[in-house]
């Protein structure tokens, strides 16, 4: 749950406090849907370049009724075409190698997955050495087993417009013949950090380089080497059985879910005691988190028998009994409802407490901590950040406004709009790891970022 005022657009109050309950229960939640309910069947990403010998990860989309992505399925089969072969399966994936070229010509080929009735084919192109030709090209390292990476290019000046157009490949992409304009790159990998570029495209051959130079070339760029990390400290102020056990697996699945969805953060936390144990009532009005620095303090988090302490770049997750809502109304003032979870940005909490998280040991699902640090690393708006009434959006997105996570169907997924703004959004925690502080307006107005939803086609 984000806070009800960070919000660049004004909506009326009563609809502010309809969608601000983050991960509380949600009504429109579906129930969950069996292996049988498969409706569709996709390949993420569909065209993929790669070099000769590379070995990848194609990953299938499986798809219910409601647009949910089911995490796997024990009936999907892979299929390779000419110069592929399937090395390995996963749950809803299959580790692929291309087999060296016999020829100076590029091989293009498909790769199919299958399930019941549905059937998904996704282009693989095998390079030849001289397939860049005069084209503009980017180039990767060629990681052994993971996904490919994917470039976003935005050149709206250009004579034909270039609108977040979409390459996803191993070791070598091509961009195609751009020329005229002004505009930049982005890239999203599962095991690099996010990496941006501004580039003009010339009437030459523009080459877009993101590899990781050899040891001893020379230095290491920034914008290439391993992900992100994002250090925080996890507070146990919680009396429930087995609590500490539950931190540790969320942690690890959130960890999975933003290496897995391209995010390029990759997560690490420690976990401490709180000096006292019980449940937090957030304050009443706009800001609900105007004292939860005293109400930490009360807790003993974090504990005087420590020299930590929090400052205004720190990100500390507090587990309590339970995160209690003010009333929203007179009928509610002898029954608050609670809530699995809510994010306190650094500018809500008091001067010096930095961003503040709370997870409710009674409430909280699997996905609750994955959703609060999606809100914490920039996913505030449109709708306090939750993906409910957005279009595009389905109910196994990770910014979902919902209870639980069921285990057929569970919240896993962020959108590559999503991952745009986790790294580069002005309201991101990770802005005070990398500097950056764009305005990802949810308007569209700024299209400096893409869509919300932009999403593989």
């Amino acid at each position: 749950m984000w806070p009800l005022v960070r919000r660049r657009y004004a909506l009326p109050v009563l609809l502010l406090f309809a969608h601000g309950c983050g991960s509380c229960y949600s009504a429109d939640r579906p129930e969950p849907p069996s292996t049988s309910d498969v409706t569709a069947l996709k390949i993420a990403p569909s065209t993929v370049f790669v070099v000769p010998g590379a070995i990848f990860v194609m990953r299938a989309r499986i798809l219910d009724g409601l647009g949910g992505v089911l995490p796997s399925h024990p009936d999907l089969a892979w299929s390779p075409g000419s110069g592929l072969s399937v090395v390995s399966k996963g749950a809803d994936s299959a580790v692929v190698k291309a087999n060296m070229l016999t020829s100076g010509t590029s091989l293009k080929s498909t790769i199919t997955a299958q399930l019941g009735t549905h059937n998904a084919a996704a282009s693989v192109t095998v390079l030849a050495q001289t397939a860049a030709g005069t084209n503009d090209i980017a180039l990767g390292d060629n990681r052994n087993a993971m996904q490919p990476d994917v470039v976003l290019l935005d050149d709206l000046t250009a004579p034909i417009p270039i609108d977040d157009s979409l390459i996803a490949f191993v070791g070598i992409g091509l961009l195609g013949n751009l020329s005229g304009g002004t505009g930049e790159v982005a890239r999203f990998a599962s095991d690099q950090a996010f990496y941006r570029e501004p580039v003009s495209w010339q009437v030459t051959k523009d080459v877009i380089d993101m590899r990781t130079p050899p040891p001893g070339t020379g230095p290491e760029p920034v914008e290439t080497r391993a992900p992100i990390v994002a250090t925080f400290r996890i507070w146990i102020a919680s009396s429930k059985t087995g609590i500490s056990t539950d931190a540790d697996n969320d942690v690890k699945y959130a960890t999975r879910v933003f290496r897995r969805e391209r995010t390029g953060v990759a997560l690490r936390a420690l976990r401490l005691s709180a000096g006292k144990l019980g449940p937090i009532t957030l304050g009443s009005g706009t800001n609900l988190c105007a004292d939860i620095r005293a109400k930490l303090q009360a807790l003993d988090v974090p504990s005087p028998n420590t020299s930590l302490a929090f400052s205004k770049e720190s990100l500390n997750v507090v587990y309590v009994d339970d995160v209690v809502l003010p009333p929203t109304s007179p009928e509610e003032v002898l029954t608050p409802h609670g809530t699995a979870g809510y994010a306190c940005p650094p500018d809500l909490v008091a001067a010096g407490a930095g961003t503040v998280i709370l997870i409710s040991a009674q409430r909280r699902g699997s996905g609750t901590l994955t959703h609060e640090l999606g809100h914490a690393l920039g996913l505030h708006e449109p709708e306090s950040g939750h993906t409910n009434l957005v279009q595009g959006f389905s109910y196994t997105n990770m910014m979902w406004n919902s209870a639980g996570d069921i285990g057929t169907a569970p919240r896993s997924t962020f959108s590559l709009g999503q991952a745009f703004r986790i790294n580069m959004d002005d309201h991101s925690w990770l802005h005070f790891v990398t500097g950056n502080t764009r305005n990802c307006d949810s308007t569209k107005v700024d299209r400096s970022c893409p869509p919300l939803e932009k999403e593989f086609p």
